[in-house]
């Protein structure tokens, strides 16, 4: 059974029951009605009524994408609803049957792009009802805003996790920069196809009257920025990941550095205790009295001028 039903006449909606449907058919009046879900009996009902051919296998896609395609005397719209928190991409499915005197929106949860919308209608306030046409604009456009708000919580999580990352190399923060950008390329492949939709409906002018193609290539434009945000953050997710290799790199090189300055300090001084460990009885050195001393002092020599020397070439 269908959530919500709006007749608009002279500019004004009101809620209407299964009973009004045929006089505002008949009379050519705009019907918007919205389904929190559908049925079997529900899509036999708007089948017959408005002589569509919906399916629930059209309205249980299993492709992430959106896509548009002609329902009997009706327009299938499949829109994806990108619904992203804490770094968690949801998609819900919303779609749009479009005819030239009505408009039905199916959704698979519950949205709050069209909550707002109905929440209008239920105060009269009707200025996004002049036509079916016009009302699937308003949906859409207020769809595409929640996509920039959306990027734009993305691009503000991206600076975050690039503060962090030049502050400590850790890989919690490379496994989140890495989580994003498959969430920018998920948000891509949507994006792209709801283009296709938008050039599919503004081809067809016999579903979209002249007075509203300007709106929808409104749309069209949107999209293309969208587009560009996506491309810029895609952009700005690489120059963060090719300064952490950096950065990481720089790092491992200052401790190559040291272990390679260690070990040849250590080297000349492992020569010599290795010679004097030798188990031969006759060496001179080990009768002095002083021996012991001396090797000290040979190999604190040795260390304390290699010392000097790196330092005085600013390699330590």
């Amino acid at each position: 059974m269908f959530e919500y039903a709006f007749g608009i006449e002279k500019g004004k909606a009101r809620k209407i029951l299964e009973k009004d449907f045929s006089y505002y058919l008949k009379k050519k009046r705009f019907i918007w009605l919205h389904y929190a879900e559908a049925n079997k009996n529900d899509l036999a009902f708007l089948n017959k009524k408005f002589k569509l051919s919906i399916d629930e296998k059209s309205l249980n896609q299993q492709e992430e994408i959106s896509k548009i395609s002609e329902s009997g005397k009706g327009i299938n719209l499949t829109l994806i609803n990108m619904i992203y928190t804490k770094g968690i991409l949801k998609q819900n499915l919303e779609n749009f049957f479009l005819g030239k005197h009505f408009l039905i929106s199916i959704s698979e949860k519950p949205s709050e792009t069209l909550n707002e919308i109905l929440d209008q209608a239920l105060k009269g306030k009707t200025h996004d009802f002049l036509s079916s046409q016009f009302l699937l604009y308003k949906i859409i456009k207020r769809l595409f805003n929640s996509y920039i708000d959306f990027l734009d919580e993305v691009d503000d999580e991206f600076d975050e996790i690039a503060e962090k990352m030049f502050k400590s190399t850790n890989v919690k923060m490379l496994n989140s920069l890495f989580n994003l950008k498959k969430v920018l390329l998920d948000f891509k492949k949507v994006n792209s196809s709801t283009r296709d939709s938008l050039v599919f409906l503004t081809d067809r002018s016999d579903f979209i009257s002249e007075s509203n193609q300007g709106h929808y290539k409104e749309l069209y434009n949107i999209n293309l920025r969208i587009r560009e945000m996506i491309e810029t953050l895609k952009d700005l997710s690489s120059t963060i990941l090719d300064g952490y290799v950096s950065l990481v790199s720089n790092k491992l090189n200052e401790i190559m550095k040291f272990l390679t300055i260690f070990s040849t300090i250590i080297l000349p001084m492992t020569l010599i205790t290795g010679i004097y460990g030798m188990n031969f009885k006759y060496m001179p050195e080990l009768e002095s009295p002083y021996g012991y001393f001396f090797a000290l002092g040979i190999l604190a020599l040795i260390a304390g001028t290699m010392f000097y020397y790196f330092k005085s070439r600013k390699w330590i």
